[in-house]
């Protein structure tokens, strides 16, 4: 038996703290939904929350919550693009898992990779096209009729989701020109628990969604 003793990699050249989610991770973690800013969880004193919390126009939308401060305040960019909104706060857009190359977070003392931002940064780097032709596809499913069901009778929610979508790049002058796009649908219907005093025996209604998203370059 050999035994090593392996040094223990520091940067000592940034006082950033944060992480680094990498592609086979995002390929292959599960998220609910397929919301992207989930991914911030994997970071140790993270924290997403609904957007709707802080404005009834960002319902959908997430909120990152960094070392127990506000989920609005959070600097969010993509290809060091400003995607933040400035005025309720959250982000601006939804985007395709799919499309995601790299997936940083910086916690603490960040750099200036991060902008403007004082209270934590989520840096997001797209996929893009090379000299190799390469795509993927997917199909996703989950319905209350295949699920635990809560054995509550008549006021079992219903719920239903279809996700799927397609990327891919390549070349079209080798070493000098490419391109790289995706594509990606969301279908939801699910039961919305409403409360009226003049329909009393109306207890839900249907919610439908449906939100696509690409992305091209």
């Amino acid at each position: 038996m050999e035994v090593a003793a392996n040094a223990v990699a520091i940067d000592t050249e940034r006082a950033t703290v944060g992480g680094v989610v990498n592609t086979r991770q995002i390929d292959q973690l599960p998220l609910n939904g397929r919301n992207y800013l989930e991914l911030a969880k994997l970071e140790p004193g993270v924290e997403i929350s609904d957007g709707k919390a802080f404005d009834p126009t960002k319902t959908r939308y997430t909120g990152v919550s960094i070392g127990g401060r506000l989920g609005r305040e959070a600097r969010l960019t993509l290809d060091g693009i400003d995607v933040v909104d400035e005025h309720v706060g959250t982000t601006t857009l939804n985007i395709s898992q799919e499309i995601i190359q790299e997936f940083q977070v910086s916690t603490q003392n960040a750099d200036g990779s991060s902008g403007l931002g004082s209270t934590g940064s989520v840096n997001i780097i797209s996929k893009g096209g090379a000299n190799d032709f390469h795509g993927t596809g997917f199909v996703f499913g989950r319905g209350s009729n295949y699920a635990a069901r809560p054995g509550l009778g008549p006021l079992d929610p219903d719920f239903d989701r279809q996700q799927y979508g397609a990327d891919g790049g390549g070349r079209l002058i080798r070493d000098k020109l490419f391109f790289f796009g995706g594509f990606e649908n969301t279908r939801e219907n699910s039961a919305l628990s409403i409360s009226s005093p003049f329909f009393p025996s109306l207890t839900s209604t249907t919610a439908p969604y449906d939100q696509k998203s690409g992305s091209a370059g």
